[in-house]
């Protein structure tokens, strides 16, 4: 007993390098139920199940209508090989269709108006628009939740954690880190580029050096990565078409930086790995005119269609191959999750597409109408399909909605739910026996210790406007 103890006591520490340790707290709560849970088991002669460590896939605007083609072809062998083991359907969205507020209620289990994330921007001092950070949301997330509750987790590049927040693991923030100034001195900071120096991408500080060490390996191979992601297409020399790649290449470089940092952290002890891909939204929106040029008043040229009109489908190619490479550094035992916040589809079919257009004219592919997302789970807990892959996306059962994504990832992990959040876990991803095991549910995992931090942090004086975020948002046609 005591050796057990002790080990509940260090588990984590004792054996990890000095330089790979996360700041991580301790916990007197956390620990004393830790404790008690160990001492039943063991009175009751039984040791404590080892925890399943379990990966979490957040792929934005993951399109069915696109996915089932590819794997009818076999080239998603990592999402097809998940699906042939595991469960998967069709999400319900939740509206509006933005991508901060979406993903934030992934995170946490609540709706906008719990939350506090409504938009991509609110109003600053005087009515001036500011981008929403991670200190306006107002209920905990799930690396919160995990990191409350002693378990390690790692998130890479999820909506809406700049600054970084003190959790049990390791946090690189979705970096929208600029302000007027640095946009000039560093010729624009954007969304996946971490900048040395800057404060409040990389949690625990010690190992910020080793994250933008592996930005600058990514950057240094952007142009091999175009060429795997977007193929020959990238090298158009129609203006158009290439203001279409310079205007997507910032979604490639934060993805690529993504895949890499997750996949190195998967060699450690994560339990939760959380990462997000986001530019399987941003080629949707940009490149949708070109998948189906049928459903366009202005049809792009067969020439152009030739060209382009795999874009979308090479990029969700890459995204796979991106998943496979992290989890083939996991267990083959580990649980795996791959959610989308919502569809895509094509938009703007009436408009017309000038050789001149640039930027958000250019948009032929959006989400407004709240198209299913996409749920795919496999590993420990999770039942089999029992089915054989649907035709059509017509076809996929309807799971859920994305508010049961937290609440079923908390009843795997046999942690409890809060009553406060509106979701179920999703009965077709757990297998027999799973909920027997979940703890009973709690109020709510905001502690009033907690609440009153963020309060605190609501009455700092608001960031700088991060113009060159903003500037991508305005061409994805998010804000005016």
């Amino acid at each position: 007993m005591r050796a057990l103890v002790e080990r509940c006591c260090t588990d984590g520490y004792a054996a990890e390098p000095m330089q790979r340790r996360t700041s991580r707290r301790r916990r007197p709560l956390a620990v004393l139920f830790a404790l008690a849970a160990l001492a039943s088991a063991v009175a009751c002669g039984a040791p404590p199940e080892p925890r399943v460590r379990t990966v979490l896939f957040a792929v934005d605007g993951l399109e069915w209508r696109v996915l089932l083609p590819l794997l009818a072809a076999g080239r998603l062998p990592t999402l097809e090989g998940l699906m042939a083991r595991g469960s998967y359907g069709s999400l319900t969205t939740i509206h509006p269709t933005w991508s901060p507020v979406i993903w934030t209620s992934i995170a946490t289990g609540r709706p906008a108006s719990e939350h506090g994330i409504t938009d991509f921007e609110r109003s600053g001092p005087g009515g001036a628009p500011l981008l929403f950070r991670s200190g306006d949301r107002r209920t905990k997330a799930f690396w919160n939740i995990w990191s409350d509750h002693g378990r390690r987790v790692d998130v890479v590049g999820w909506w809406l954690t700049y600054p970084v927040e003190p959790i049990d693991g390791v946090m690189v923030a979705q970096t929208n880190t600029t302000t007027r100034a640095e946009l000039v001195k560093n010729a624009g900071i954007r969304k996946g580029e971490l900048v040395a120096g800057r404060a409040g991408q990389v949690h625990p500080k010690e190992r910020e050096a080793e994250i933008f060490a592996i930005a600058e390996e990514v950057r240094a191979r952007l142009p091999a990565l175009r060429q795997q992601a977007f193929g020959a297409a990238a090298e158009t020399t129609d203006p158009q078409a290439a203001s279409l790649f310079e205007a997507s290449v910032w979604a490639l470089r934060a993805d690529a930086i993504y895949a890499e940092v997750a996949r190195r952290l998967a060699r450690e002890d994560a339990e939760l790995l959380a990462v997000y891909f986001g530019g399987t939204d941003v080629v949707g929106h940009r490149f949708w005119r070109y998948r189906e040029p049928e459903r366009y008043a202005d049809r792009p040229s067969p020439e152009a269609v030739a060209q382009l009109g795999g874009v979308i489908a090479d990029y969700h190619v890459f995204i796979d191959r991106c998943m496979g490479e992290i989890l083939a550094a996991l267990p083959s035992e580990a649980r795996v999750i791959v959610v989308s916040d919502h569809g895509m589809e094509a938009s703007n079919v009436a408009r017309r597409f000038p050789p001149e257009a640039r930027g958000a004219a250019l948009i032929s592919g959006n989400h407004l109408r709240g198209p299913p997302g996409v749920f795919v789970a496999a590993g420990p807990g999770i039942p089999g399909p029992g089915r054989q892959l649907p035709g059509s996306a017509s076809e996929l059962p309807a799971v859920g909605s994305v508010l049961d994504v937290l609440p079923t990832l908390l009843a795997l992990s046999a942690l409890p739910q809060g009553l406060d959040m509106p979701g179920r876990p999703l009965p077709s991803a757990l297998a027999p026996g799973v909920l027997a095991n979940v703890p009973a549910p709690v109020p709510s995992h905001d502690s009033p210790e907690w609440l009153r931090e963020r309060a605190r942090l609501a009455e700092l004086p608001p960031p700088t406007e991060d113009a060159e975020r903003v500037r991508q948002l305005r061409e994805l046609g998010y804000i005016e």
